[in-house]
């Protein structure tokens, strides 16, 4: 299998600070291109869906700077071509798995917690829902 398109997911986190390091380094052995999603998850912005409007200025704030973390991911990737860049909203393992499919990625990068199986199905994960759902191998890599 060729790994020409490598779709990196990233987020605020250590965890996908490293996915990046590891997949900028696999697109540069490759020779592949890159492309950078992340997803707001409305839900996750205090007060909840249910008390802020999808139009509020407070949506739009968290909006802005998940454009500002895309942008600072692309930058800091030394690419040619540079890197695209995908801001989606919703919950983020599906929404992952669909760029996934409409960019026809070769291979999914992200970062992952390494929390333990209890905790992973008190909680759900992200992670697991990718590796689950993707239509290309997932490299799940650990802080």
């Amino acid at each position: 299998m060729k790994f020409k398109k490598i779709l990196i997911a990233v987020d605020e986190s250590t965890h996908a600070a490293r996915a990046m390091e590891v997949g900028i380094e696999l697109a540069g052995l490759l020779h592949a291109e890159i492309a950078f999603v992340h997803v707001f998850d409305e839900r996750s912005i205090p007060g909840g869906v249910v008390a802020v409007d999808a139009g509020s200025d407070e949506v739009e704030f968290y909006r802005k700077e998940a454009r500002k973390l895309l942008h600072a991911f692309a930058e800091r990737a030394v690419a040619t071509p540079t890197p695209l860049t995908f801001l989606e909203s919703g919950k983020p393992g599906p929404r992952i798995v669909a760029v996934a499919k409409q960019w026809q990625a070769d291979i999914i990068v992200m970062g992952t917690r390494g929390r333990s199986p209890i905790a992973s199905a008190l909680t759900g994960s992200d992670a697991q829902s990718v590796l689950h759902h993707a239509p290309c191998p997932v490299l799940a890599v650990k802080d």
